[in-house]
Formats: C-alpha cells, structure tokens, sequence
C-alpha cells in the first residue's frame, strides 16, 4: 500500500513537473518571445512592397508631350475570398516591388534627345532635363503589404496598412517642338552637305532669355540610348568649349565705341592685310586698304580689329569680357555646362590683348555667344538663360515657373542700337550676305574659329569653327 501510494506521488510530481514545463515553455513563448515569434509568422505571412509612382512626362512649351512613361499592365487578377478580400498582386517581384511595368519613351528620338537627357534601369534621370528636373518628375514611392499564402502567392489587402504614391509632376520646357524640329533637320542637312564632323544650332527669345530650340548633330535616341557612346549623349551647345573666331569681334567693338575709341564711320587702314606684333603676323583673308568700323566689322578684318584692340588695351578689354559673362557658367537649369577659359590678365601675354579681340587664345560655349547676341538685340541687358517654362504637380498644383532674370546692363541701348546696325551692315554688304532674308532686316556676324592642330602645336588652316550667330 505505502509502495502504491509513493508510485501515484512520484507520477504526480512528474506530471506537475511536465506541465510546469509546458506552461513555462507557453510563457516564453507567448510573451517573453511572442513579439519575435508573431514577427516571424507575419514575414512568413506578409511582405512590404514598393508602390512606384508614376514618372511624370515632359513637354514642349505648348503641351505636346516630349518624354513620358508607357505602363503596361499584366492582366486583372481573380478576386480571393476571405478576410479582407483583395486583388492578386501578381506584378509584385521578388524585390517587393508593385508596380505596372514602365518603359520611358520619347516620340521625337533624336531631334531633341541633348536636351531631354535619359533615364537609367532604376528609373533616375541620367542627362538633361531628366537629371535636371528629376526630383519632381520621380514623384515619391508608396508601400503595400501583401498577404502570401502557402504557395507563396502574394495578394493585395486592403486592410492592412499601405501608403499610396505621389505621381510625378510634368515638366513643361520653353522649347517649342516645332521649331526644335525645323532647326534639327537643317542642321542634320547642312552638316551632311558640309561633310562637317557635327554641329550645334539654337534659338532663343532675346527679351525673355527663354530657349526654343537646342540642337545637336550627331545626335542619339534615348529610347535605345545603349546603342550610343557619352560623347554623343553631351549636350554640346553648353558643353563644348571653342575658340570662337571673328563673332567675338562683336564684344571689341562694343567697348571701343562705349569708351569712345572708335566711331563707326571712323577710317581704320587695313595694311594690306598684314599686322605686325612682336614675332607674330595677323592677316586678313584679303588684303584691305582704307576701311571704316562699320566696314571692318562687316569684312571681319583681323587686321583692322587688331589696331582697335592695341588702342583698347588689355585691362579694359578684360573688363567688358567678363561683364559679358565669358570665364563662368551661363547658368541654365541643364547638367554639364562649361563656363568657358578666359585665362587671368596677368596671364596674358603682350598679344594676348589682339589675338583675344579677334576670337583666339579664349574659349567660349556657344549659349554664352548666343546670351551676347541676345543682350544687344535686348538693348544691352544680359539675361539668364531659361529652359523651363513651368512645373506642374500631380495634383494641377504650380510648382515652379520661368523667371524673367535680367543679369546686368552690360552696354547702354544707345550702344546697343549703334552695334545693331553695324550687324545689319555684315549681312548686307559683308561676310554674312548668305543670312539676308527679303523684306527683313538680319543683323549678325560670321566666324571661323581655327582648331589646333595636335600634331604642331598651331592653328589648323583646315579645321575650323565655322559659325553664324544674328537675329531679325
């Protein structure tokens, strides 16, 4: 009997034993490690998705569409019963990504792709207005949770928590696709019929400082944008930097005639085609005897612009570059723009004052010569350059606009208006007679900016920056 009853003792002692160690192990887990636990079960149950938002268009400044994002939808999945019935999320990747799927494209390929840029794999602007305007036009991402099943089948409830994506905003540029058309397809023909190795071409509004046109040749399309080297993908009309030849002579005769050094009708001798200075010669094309400013200017004598510059001096001719804007940055709202070489004055050798006056020994991107010209045709005020005409939100909100930014006067309208018509006088009677147009006057200015040969050290005779810069 007492064997008995130490057997049922010694049973029940286990038997608390055990359970004490069930509820022990319930304890731990339910509370002690139930966070953890309950953590495993969602992840093994739920996922955080991305929710992309839609990349938001560019336009032309009249609306038509330049860039924009074609999704592709899968198909509409079958409704699953239960708890917070949901759509099958069978878009959702492996990355926890749920989106439609999203190609860029671009319907004017190459004709505006310098200025447009690119987007690369992950969605992020990698040129131009894409880079340049990107965080508005990637909107912001949202996030779901999706509910997953025991074959690993993910599906969107709506009960659970999510945060809905913020579309991108639309870009409207001042570029005005018609025109951005016409200016691209002359280019392309003139660079062909030239056997030219490219060539750069814009348009701009003088009063507003507004871009509309921006052309490069050769160019790329952004819709098959791996096909093409980075060289190709430069916008090189605020990236390249030349010598810019005989339309720089535009800013020497404006400081002659503001420091009342010449007046037009002043008589400069063209000797014969031939300046000395130190070991050096400066030649004109032809051989010029008497001429006036105006003439000089209109037959681009280097010989004549030469003499004007050694009474101008270095100093002062500095002086006007820099207020011009050359040596710095134009500051327009695009990626990889250069801001030219204009080497200190006490750099300069005792030449440097001439050879500067006539284009060379200075380097310049073609917007700032293109600035320059506007600034006279704007009655001498300097603007900042402007390539978007506004920034309008997913929600029809404004978000940013074009600004009209005057940069300084850097010549008085009188001035301005003496220099206009000595640029009328190139194209009637001088080196740009090809620019004249009937019934309207054209004011503008040739050059021919000499490359350095890499071979020798010296200006090429045979390559060159061929360029006309003017205005109506």
């Amino acid at each position: 009997m007492h064997i008995n009853r130490v057997r049922v003792y010694v049973c029940l002692a286990l038997l608390i034993a055990a359970l004490a160690t069930i509820i022990g192990r319930l304890v731990v887990i339910q509370i002690v490690q139930g966070h953890s636990y309950a953590e495993c079960s969602r992840n093994q149950s739920q996922q955080r998705s991305v929710l992309i938002a839609h990349r938001g268009s560019i336009c032309d400044t009249k609306g038509e569409i330049l860039a924009t994002s074609i999704e592709r939808h899968p198909p509409e999945p079958k409704a699953r019963k239960g708890k917070g019935v949901g759509s099958e999320a069978s878009n959702a990747d492996s990355a926890g990504t749920l989106a439609p799927l999203s190609n860029r494209v671009y319907p004017f390929g190459e004709i505006g792709a310098s200025v447009l840029g690119y987007i690369g794999h992950d969605g992020f602007g990698l040129g131009g207005a894409e880079l340049a305007f990107d965080r508005f036009l990637r909107g912001e991402n949202g996030w779901a949770i999706l509910q997953k099943d025991g074959r690993n089948k993910k599906y969107r409830n709506e009960n659970l928590p999510q945060k809905i994506p913020q579309n991108g905003a639309t870009v409207y540029l001042t570029i005005d696709a018609d025109i951005q058309k016409i200016v691209f397809h002359v280019l392309q023909q003139t660079v062909g019929s030239l056997h030219a190795l490219g060539g750069m071409a814009m348009v701009m509004d003088p009063k507003t400082g507004r871009i509309l046109a921006m052309a490069n040749v050769p160019s790329f399309n952004p819709n098959n944008v791996a096909r093409f080297p980075l060289t190709l993908r430069q916008n090189r009309c605020i990236s390249n930097n030349y010598e810019p030849g005989s339309t720089f002579k535009l800013i020497t005769a404006a400081t002659a005639l503001t420091e009342n050094i010449e007046s037009e009708h002043d008589m400069i001798d063209g000797l014969n085609g031939r300046y000395i200075i130190g070991d050096q010669a400066i030649r004109d094309h032809k051989a010029y005897g008497l001429l006036s400013f105006t003439q000089a200017l209109a037959y681009s004598s280097n010989v004549c612009f030469a003499q004007i510059a050694h009474k101008i001096g270095a100093a002062r001719l500095y002086k006007y570059i820099r207020d011009f804007g050359f040596g710095a940055p134009a500051g327009i709202a695009l990626p990889g723009e250069e801001g030219g070489i204009v080497h200190p004055l006490d750099k300069w050798s005792p030449r440097t004052h001439v050879t500067v006056a006539i284009g060379q020994e200075i380097s310049v991107t073609f917007l700032q010569m293109m600035l320059v010209y506007s600034a006279i045709a704007n009655n001498g005020v300097l603007l900042k350059p402007v390539i978007v005409d506004k920034i309008i939100g997913a929600d029809g909100r404004l978000l940013d606009s074009a600004h009209y930014e005057p940069l300084r006067q850097v010549v008085t309208p009188a001035i301005a208006a003496r220099l206009r018509t000595m640029l009328v006088e190139v194209v009637k009677q001088g080196t740009g007679v090809r620019a004249a147009l009937s019934g309207i006057a054209v004011a503008g200015k040739t050059g021919t900016g000499q490359k350095i040969d890499s071979a020798t050290g010296q200006y090429s005779d045979r390559r060159v920056w061929a360029s006309f810069i003017g205005f109506l």
